[in-house]
């Protein structure tokens, strides 16, 4: 469905939750800004998963970077990494809070770049700076937060662009809650049983 927000509306971050009228305990929800717009010289995307699985080793996402009339930008990419609290009594996320030391520099090709971290070194980070974990995080519904900064070298113009990052335990769950708890002789038992995957598909943050 499609959901048309008023010209005379808040600023800021809204939130959208949604489930099926008789199954009201899987709840899904997500997050947009609502801001003024304002023209970019040019646009950088992040293209990634939108969730970390503890078991992981590394996290890869892309940084793409153009013109609205299709020009590729030439110039370097400054990555930050930071934590983002729910706050407990609404519910909405807070601001981030920057890990220090954690940061991702490269160069943008033709408008492109490949960029990963590994989960050790945020890891590392996260214990020396903030006394957190990827483990504590997960247990606490907080997210990962990523900014990525890029630099035209040609005109010295930067913009940017942000992700929010869930940390899970699992890549999915599953539920046999709707499967009959007894059996009764002479009749078939069905089972049923339903996946719910995490987060699966790709995710672009954009800014300007």
């Amino acid at each position: 469905g499609a959901f048309s927000i008023p010209e005379v509306s808040k600023l800021g971050t809204w939130k959208i939750t949604a489930h099926f009228h008789i199954d009201e305990d899987n709840v899904a929800s997500t997050e947009f800004k609502v801001q003024k717009f304002v023209l970019p010289s040019f646009e950088v995307s992040i293209a990634t998963r939108r969730y970390i699985v503890l078991t992981d080793e590394e996290f890869d996402f892309a940084i793409s970077a153009k013109y609205s009339h299709g020009e590729n930008v030439k110039g370097a990419y400054h990555c930050y990494f930071g934590v983002v609290d729910k706050d407990t009594n609404s519910g909405s996320t807070q601001k981030p809070t920057f890990i220090p030391e954690m940061t991702l520099t490269g160069s943008v090709q033709d408008g492109a770049a490949a960029a990963s971290f590994q989960l050790a070194s945020i890891n590392l980070k996260l214990q020396k700076h903030m006394n957190q974990t990827l483990h504590k995080l997960q247990q606490k519904g907080s997210q990962l937060y990523l900014k990525v900064i890029v630099t035209n070298v040609q005109s010295g113009e930067m913009q940017e662009a942000d992700v929010h990052i869930s940390v899970v335990s699992q890549r999915y769950t599953i539920d046999l809650s709707r499967t009959r708890t007894h059996f009764l002789p002479g009749y078939p038992l069905d089972v049923v049983v339903g996946a719910k995957f995490t987060n699966p598909q790709v995710s672009t943050g954009s800014g300007q």
